[in-house]
């Protein structure tokens, strides 16, 4: 019986290796490696391919774990800037010239792009070992402003499952604007500031005098521009970024556009801002997880952005059921404050918004308000 036995696992175990080593054959992958290609399923990571549909990033990830043919994509440029060009209703196109250097065809499955201003284009769906295909990215000159795009193109081969294009490029109607953005960054009280953004004329330029019809500006009640300067190779356009005299600390953005007589924009200069106030607390409320009745203790800073030294006067809470503060200077225009508080009780939490007042009294008299908040089980 025993010899029985062994002889029907000895016939099993050599059926199995005749089946493990003709599927080999069959799909020319040694068996460890033959995986979701077959059956499919895996894990992924959305980091590595972005553009990619849930599912081709399964497919690629699997291949990226062994799975997949011996060929490796090989191209001379991945990233390139392509230069400036005129807005033109007529596309142009950049090649990058790929290749197979692995021993076995290589597929492409799939590909994706980040944005519509570009059309991608394969020569071959596939390459043999030793071929070389064309992948044709076609730009949209037909909107100015800078533009890039990012395309990916997904292979089963293990070697290159992915393979990431980046092309970048800039269209305009002649003129380029040598700051790209403008940026304010200021700490109140803020004062106007002026910029000189120089427009370069490039080639194509063709617009004789009274090419422009306006300068569009926005929002209108913070922002002007003139043209200060033309030359023959370019313009020097004055902006002027003015603040409200009751301006408060916030952000936001505008911009500057010139408008041809054809009522087309020729240049468009992004404007961002951000207004900070004199002194201000980090962070800017206090979250205590207490239960009524129980007490915590948070710690803030408070900041001077004109790195200005600090002296607080007296530090104050109302609607706190046990209030405590200590006051450490950290360093020029840095002051630490360390704070005890309890949660109300009963009914007083219902109607009172607990915070703490900070008194400064130099350099300059003020008052800031630390809102605190109570999150826990209540009784």
């Amino acid at each position: 019986m025993n010899c029985h036995l062994a002889f029907c696992v000895f016939k099993g175990f050599c059926a199995w290796s005749v089946f493990l080593w003709t599927l080999e054959v069959v799909v020319r992958q040694p068996v460890h490696q033959i995986g979701s290609s077959v059956w499919g399923s895996s894990t992924f990571q959305k980091a590595d391919y972005t553009h990619f549909p849930e599912d081709s990033v399964e497919v690629a990830q699997e291949l990226q774990q062994g799975l997949g043919v011996d060929a490796r994509i090989v191209t001379s440029e991945r990233k390139v800037y392509l230069g400036h060009f005129l807005v033109n209703e007529m596309p142009t196109k950049h090649v990058f010239s790929i290749s197979n250097q692995g021993p076995e065809t290589v597929s492409f499955l799939e590909m994706a792009k980040s944005c519509g201003c570009a059309d991608v284009a394969l020569s071959s769906d596939n390459l043999k070992a030793g071929e070389h295909g064309d992948l044709t990215v076609t730009l949209d000159l037909r909107e100015i402003g800078e533009k890039g795009s990012t395309i990916d193109l997904r292979t089963n081969s293990r070697n290159t499952p992915v393979v990431r294009f980046h092309v970048a490029y800039e269209v305009s109607r002649g003129l380029i604007a040598k700051r790209s953005t403008l940026a304010y960054d200021r700490v109140l009280p803020t004062q106007l500031e002026r910029f000189d953004v120089i427009l370069e004329k490039c080639e194509g330029w063709n617009h004789e005098e009274g090419w422009l019809k306006q300068i569009a500006v926005h929002p209108k009640e913070l922002v002007s521009a003139v043209i200060e300067k033309e030359g023959a190779e370019f313009i020097v356009l004055q902006v002027v970024f003015q603040p409200f005299s009751n301006q408060v600390a916030h952000s936001g953005t505008g911009d500057v556009t010139l408008i041809g007589q054809d009522d087309k924009p020729i240049v468009n200069i992004p404007i961002h801002w951000t207004i900070r106030p004199r002194y201000e607390v980090r962070p800017a409320s206090i979250v205590a997880m207490v239960g009524e009745g129980e007490s915590v203790t948070s710690t803030i800073v408070l900041v001077s952005n004109r790195e200005e030294q600090l002296l607080v006067e007296k530090v104050e809470a109302s609607g706190l059921r046990e209030f405590k503060s200590e006051i450490t200077q950290i360093a020029k225009g840095l002051v630490s404050l360390k704070f005890t508080v309890g949660k109300p009780a009963g009914q007083l939490k219902e109607v009172l918004e607990p915070f703490i007042e900070i008194r400064i009294s130099l350099p300059e008299p003020a008052i800031i308000r630390v809102p605190v908040f109570f999150v826990g089980d209540d009784p």
